[in-house]
């Protein structure tokens, strides 16, 4: 199996995803294959985030800000760029600047699709949260949909869903395992670059604040920018590629209808849920940010 290629697998009645171990084979495979394209793209949002923690103590509040505003904005450019790379199976024509190109380009649409999904999976976890649970599922790869198949919007979260749809549970038992993992190797790292600051925080007699060394911070963003995040998007890739290559069949205009039908009853709910909530909250935090300024 090469680092391009991503496992199949056939059950007898229907056809099965890859099983978890063979994803995460897969996933290292394709990272070990590509990395040195991986951490040039990566490198930049986490820069900004390394000079965050340098300047932590003797910057004014305004700057640190505004780094933080940069690495938000590096990273977005960044994580659409890897998203670019992998869904092009490692082989970018432009480039590593032509990722952040393309990344740059394609925001907005990631931003429309972003909104929606929100919208959506607040509807759904109004309404008793397990539907929200589905829309989150069923909406994950909308972003890949849109890098290979150039469906924007709406036509992006519909073929998402029909691409997920039969398939719900096990795309949820794999990105559980993901988690689970991902979750155990982050407990590690943190361990193992913060295990004298947790030690004295246990020893301290008295009520301290906790504190991270600036070592063991730039150690545990260098796991997460250049390691956790990108092995997450190619997993996920994985998975959709998976999905790809077993719903082989078309869905029919009814059945494309009945999905999209079903999205925007969740983006409705999920926008009046919003307003109601804002409704609620807002006049008690303006009426004590109007005895803020009074006193």
């Amino acid at each position: 199996m090469t680092a391009n290629s991503v496992p199949q697998s056939v059950g007898t009645t229907q056809v099965k995803l890859p099983s978890p171990t063979k994803l995460l084979a897969w996933t290292l495979s394709f990272y070990g294959a590509h990395w040195t394209t991986i951490v040039g793209i990566a490198v930049a949002p986490m820069l900004f985030a390394l000079l965050t923690v340098v300047l932590w103590e003797s910057t004014p509040l305004g700057l640190l800000v505004l780094i933080n505003m940069l690495t938000s904005i590096a990273a977005s450019f960044a994580y659409i760029g890897l998203m670019v790379m992998v869904a092009e199976g490692g082989a970018l024509d432009a480039g590593i600047g032509g990722a952040y190109m393309k990344g740059m380009r394609q925001w907005p649409s990631f931003a429309l699709i972003g909104l929606l999904t929100g919208l959506a999976v607040l509807g759904g976890t109004f309404l008793f949260i397990f539907p929200g649970v589905v829309a989150a599922l069923s909406l994950l790869f909308a972003g890949f949909v849109l890098l290979t198949e150039h469906h924007r919007g709406m036509a992006a979260l519909t073929r998402s869903w029909h691409y997920v749809r039969g398939y719900a549970g096990s795309v949820f038992w794999r990105l559980l395992v993901w988690s689970l993992l991902s979750l155990l190797a982050g407990l590690v790292v943190t361990f193992a670059t913060s295990w004298m600051d947790i030690a004295a925080f246990v020893r301290a007699k008295d009520a301290v604040k906790p504190t991270i060394s600036a070592p063991a911070q730039v150690v545990q963003l260098l796991w997460q920018y250049l390691v956790m995040t990108p092995l997450t998007i190619i997993y996920f890739y994985s998975i959709f590629s998976a999905l790809k290559q077993v719903k082989t069949s078309e869905p029919t205009p009814a059945e494309n209808q009945k999905i999209r039908r079903t999205i925007l009853v969740f983006i409705t709910v999920g926008v009046i849920g919003l307003v109601l909530l804002l409704l609620v909250a807002l006049p008690p935090v303006l009426r004590n940010f109007q005895n803020n300024l009074q006193n």
